[in-house]
């Protein structure tokens, strides 16, 4: 018998129609009932929100919920206060109670999963009219991954889940975009991680098979001992089971870089004589009958004469001993998130994100520009790709002014949470810190009295907007405020 208050097994797996009614339903309960009865509530909402979809988010929390105090704000503003200068293992050391004020302008550059998004912080603000938006996302890089590995190899259209994982954990950004140059073997001596774009394109166009230093080949579930999935061979190839994974950072013996072992392994010696032929075995088809990496476009090689599966549930366990089913990934490792870097690729016409990031700045007080080349900070789940943090500080290098030091920093996808326990463990604090935060969320939360008097003074000329919802926009800074 399961204890009163455990939910039932059909609650769990209602629809999200139900579980709207069932949350709205707690607006005739008492308010002892109520969930979120006396706390303070902060909540993320994209940019650029619709502002009805704000209003209903502001009546559920306080009439449905019970919220005592709310304050809308975006990822952004958040993970400002994340923002350090330090290293990411140094700011991860620091006791949230002892945060250290962040910059007083930080320009946030947030790789989400809807869009790429460039939004400049200045004071306790964002600068509205000069956030810029690339419209190149992590759902779209999944997708294009998705189409890539379904013609090439198995169908995975309806995997999204499977290829998100393969996307985190084979993926990297190379260095730079670099020359189209045939000498692969004498640029070997560079670590992966300085690998251009050409160079690994080159790379994967010449090498013959089972020389390909980039070359991975990844285990797809089959739901019982590998739950997610794992790279079999190649760079970042792991030990042991899923639960204790170790890194095999083979060629990166020197410390130079972290990533090396991640992007490329070096231990297939063979690759140097293989590269040096340049053209000749680029137009070759290799053993299982695909063709090489075209690297003119993102065009998908001649078809080829492997005949595709059709992956029905890869989730579900293997019948007998069946082989395991590998994916085998190369140009798609780098060829797919340099579309943040080279929207055109894919005949998208918008300017890559370090134009964005320095339209952004220009368009910004020309006393904070400085200030903001200097305090850079990638959040958002694209801020996990391997070699993103170094390829963004080069190419930024090249447009900043030469007497402005330029700095950037890799937040995560968590970073805006993190932001939000330094608001909430430093404001009750008696530090200076503390006080400048005690008194941003006065000036920010609006509180359930004010909300319901606001509503309640509404006049019939304000009925499309109301007066607490235009309360809410003016005290939230946000874009539509008037």
């Amino acid at each position: 018998m399961s204890p009163p208050n455990a939910p039932s097994r059909s609650a769990s797996a209602s629809s999200p129609k139900t579980r709207i009614n069932q949350a709205t339903d707690h607006g005739g309960s008492s308010s002892k009932d109520l969930p979120l009865q006396g706390r303070s509530v902060i909540l993320v909402q994209p940019y650029f929100g619709f502002p009805e979809e704000q209003q209903g988010l502001t009546a559920l929390l306080f009439d449905a919920y019970g919220a005592s105090s709310l304050w809308i704000t975006t990822a952004a503003l958040l993970a400002s206060y994340d923002a350090r200068t330090t290293d990411s293992e140094a700011r991860r050391a620091e006791s949230a109670r002892h945060a250290r004020p962040r910059p007083e302008a930080v320009l946030i550059v947030d790789i989400g999963h809807s869009g790429c998004n460039v939004v400049p912080v200045i004071g306790e603000d964002i600068a509205w009219h000069a956030v810029k938006r690339l419209d190149v996302s992590g759902r779209l890089l999944t997708n294009l991954l998705k189409e890539t590995l379904s013609f090439r190899q198995y169908d995975l259209m309806d995997e999204t889940l499977i290829v998100e994982k393969v996307k985190e954990m084979c993926s990297f950004v190379a260095s730079s975009v670099g020359r189209a140059d045939h000498r692969v073997a004498p640029a070997l001596i560079l670590p992966p991680s300085l690998w251009s774009f050409a160079f690994c394109t080159e790379l994967c166009r010449s090498a013959k098979p089972g020389a390909n230093p980039l070359a991975q080949e990844y285990v797809l579930p089959d739901g019982s001992d590998n739950s997610t999935g794992h790279i079999r061979s190649g760079p970042g190839r792991i030990r042991g089971p899923p639960k204790r994974r170790r890194v095999e950072s083979a060629g990166a013996s020197d410390a130079h870089d972290d990533d090396d072992g991640l992007i490329a392994d070096l231990t297939r010696q063979s690759v140097v004589s293989g590269c040096s032929s340049g053209d000749q075995d680029g137009e070759e088809e290799d053993e299982d009958g695909d063709t090489d990496f075209d690297p003119d476009g993102m065009a998908p090689p001649r078809e080829s004469k492997r005949k595709r599966a059709k992956i029905s549930n890869p989730l579900r366990a293997s019948d007998g001993d069946e082989e395991e089913q590998v994916l085998t990934l190369s140009s798609e490792r780098f060829q797919i998130p340099e579309l943040i870097f080279n929207p055109s690729l894919i005949g998208l016409n918008q300017a890559p994100l370090p134009e964005l990031i320095q339209l952004t700045i220009e368009a910004c007080p020309a006393d904070m520009q400085a200030m903001l080349w200097s305090n850079v900070c990638i959040i958002g789940g694209g801020a996990h790709i391997t070699g993103m943090q170094r390829r963004l500080e080069h190419e930024l290098r090249a447009l900043a002014p030469h007497h402005v030091p330029l700095q950037v920093s890799a937040g995560d996808s968590c970073s805006a949470v993190r932001g939000g326990a330094v608001i909430a463990n430093e404001w009750g604090t008696s530090s200076h810190h503390g006080k400048e935060l005690r008194s941003l969320m006065k000036s920010r939360l609006v509180h359930r009295g004010e909300y319901e008097a606001a509503k309640s003074n509404r006049t019939p000329a304000s009925a499309s907007t109301g007066g607490s919802a235009q309360l809410c926009a003016n005290r939230w800074h946000d874009w539509n405020a008037s």
